[in-house]
């Protein structure tokens, strides 16, 4: 019989600056600030002190270097947080249900693997062994403006058909509305968006579940499900 069971991971991130293709206005600390997962880098600097709220004054204007900046979130891992006794024959992974935007998941060090789209959940086959001695996760996203240029020199310009100041935004897999709308700021940031957790599993799990209705009437519907199993 299949068994399955999980543990979050939101407490315990720091995140830092790591790179980027300005300074920031602010003095911000070596270590990092610390982090709320599920959450996004300008949340976090708002409630450190060291970012206006972008609806306020100029806010948006004094954020504009965070969106040219690369940050990565830290969280060290034990035992602890295995899901109980994972076993031999299990299978022990690391789910992240959204990651905004473009960037890399390290463990120890080691890149596990890219991340290039904040819409879909991303999965990393880890050895429980390493969890049990200790190990530090690390996710580093990219500055998100840096990237779009980078894919505007590689794969040239494109038309936008809006107003403002736009770019080719849809390179990409990231909300359209944080680089600016006519009813919000543009505050393209990075973050962990969604829920982080360690799964383990035996002998399969579903992957995705995909119905298609075939016919329907007043009496009656045919569905077919497409049932994806991952072993």
């Amino acid at each position: 019989m299949s068994t399955r069971s999980s543990r979050s991971l939101r407490e315990g991130w720091r995140v830092r600056r790591s790179g980027g293709s300005v300074d920031s206005r602010v003095d911000l600390p070596k270590d990092g600030v610390t982090a709320e997962v599920p959450g996004c880098i300008h949340l976090d600097l708002i409630r450190e002190g060291l970012l206006v709220d972008p609806d306020h004054g100029d806010g948006e204007a004094a954020q504009a270097w965070v969106g040219r900046t690369d940050w990565t979130w830290r969280r060290a891992m034990s035992g602890s947080d295995l899901p109980g006794d994972p076993g031999p024959e299990a299978v022990l992974e690391l789910v992240f249900d959204s990651l905004d935007t473009v960037g890399e998941v390290r463990l120890d060090g080691e890149r596990l693997g890219d991340v290039r789209n904040q819409f879909h959940p991303h999965r990393y086959r880890i050895d429980a062994a390493a969890v049990q001695r200790g190990c530090v996760l690390e996710v580093e996203l990219r500055s998100p403006l840096d990237e779009v240029e980078r894919q505007v020199e590689r794969l040239g310009d494109r038309p936008v058909n809006a107003d403002g100041e736009w770019s080719v935004y849809s390179y990409l897999r990231k909300a359209s509305c944080s680089f600016g709308w006519d009813w919000g700021p543009k505050c393209p940031g990075a973050g962990i968006l969604g829920d982080v957790r360690l799964e383990v599993w035996k002998d399969a799990r579903i992957e995705h579940v995909r119905p298609l209705i075939r016919s329907c009437n007043d009496r009656m519907a045919v569905v077919e499900v497409a049932v994806d199993i991952v072993t």
